[in-house]
This record gives structure tokens, C-alpha cells and sequence, in this order.
């Protein structure tokens, strides 16, 4: 059995291209230069850590995220080979789309699609949904494979971008 003190979502790797900072040496000759890892991972971090015995440039990336600095950090690969271990241990996937939950700016599509491909086990996505558009590209994207879920933006939690009436139309139609 494995247990984590606070074990939270503090970062992504995706597959496009991101600009990093390069200093080797003086601060004069830093550059910024643009690399692609050529993978997506989820980073995990638990445990918790002083701020003062963290690196600035990690501080930074936890401030970003909105959590407390970690003791241990450790990247997740989202890739078949991950979802079909996962999938042994479960019987659906709930997937967060940390990068724009919340945000109501709409859906992280790349990992819709690789939910769809790879997911050996029912899902559901959650994150970024901002209208009836929205649920459409999932059901498209996901091949019917994957579910969405409608946070912030439905009609009775306060949202003005999907009506609850129009979501269960949409849902109700589909089967």
C-alpha cells in the first residue's frame, strides 16, 4: 500500500515546444532557447517542503500551480502503457485538464485525444468547458469513448455558458 502526505498535481510536460532559460556561467551569457521533450507527463509532487530550501525557479513553479513547495517530485507519463496499469486498479478514469480547469477558455483537446486512444477503461474529462461547443469537440474527439464534465459554466452553478436543460438534451440524444 502506498500512502502520500498531500500528494497534488503541480505541473505539466506537454509535447510542444516551451522556452527555458540557459545559463552556463555568468549571468550576461544566460540565453533562452526553445526545446520540446516530446512526451506529456503530469508531475506530482508530496509531501511538503520549507520554502526557503527550495529552489526559486521550483518556488515559482508551485506558486503557478497554486500549491505548497514539495518534498518529492515525480513525473507520470500519460501514455498507454501508464493508462492500461492504471486501468487494474480502477473501473473509470476521471482526468483533470489541470491547465485550464476552471478557466472557462475551453477544452485541453490534445489530451481528450489521447484519452480516447489509449484509455482502455470508460473516462470522463473535466476542465475548461465554457459551452455546448465544447461538449460536442469531446464527443467528437473522444470517439464517444469519453465523457465530459460541466463545471463552472453550467447554468446552475452560476455559469451562463451551458444550460443544464440543453446538456441532458444533448446527453439524451446520444444514447
Amino acid at each position: 500500500v502506498l500512502s502520500l502526505d498531500g500528494c497534488q498535481v503541480v505541473g505539466l510536460r506537454t509535447d510542444e515546444d516551451r522556452e527555458v532559460n540557459v545559463n552556463r556561467g555568468k549571468k550576461k551569457d544566460a540565453v533562452t532557447v526553445t526545446r520540446n521533450d516530446g512526451y506529456k507527463a503530469v508531475v506530482m509532487g508530496a509531501g511538503s517542503a520549507k520554502a526557503k530550501r527550495t529552489a526559486k525557479a521550483q518556488r515559482e513553479a508551485f506558486a503557478k500551480a497554486g500549491v505548497e513547495p514539495k518534498r518529492k517530485l515525480v513525473e507520470f507519463r500519460v501514455n498507454a502503457d501508464t493508462l492500461g496499469h492504471l486501468a487494474k486498479h480502477c473501473d473509470e478514469f476521471l482526468i483533470h485538464g489541470v491547465d485550464v480547469e476552471g478557466l472557462g477558455q475551453g477544452i485541453d483537446e490534445a489530451l481528450v485525444q489521447l484519452i480516447a486512444e489509449h484509455s482502455p477503461i470508460p473516462a470522463t474529462y473535466a476542465g475548461g468547458a465554457k459551452s455546448m461547443e465544447d461538449l460536442q469537440r469531446v464527443t467528437a474527439l473522444g470517439q464517444g469513448r469519453v465523457h465530459l464534465t460541466v463545471g463552472s459554466a453550467l447554468d446552475i452553478f452560476g455559469g451562463s455558458g451551458v444550460r443544464y436543460e440543453d446538456a441532458v438534451a444533448f446527453n439524451r440524444n446520444l444514447e
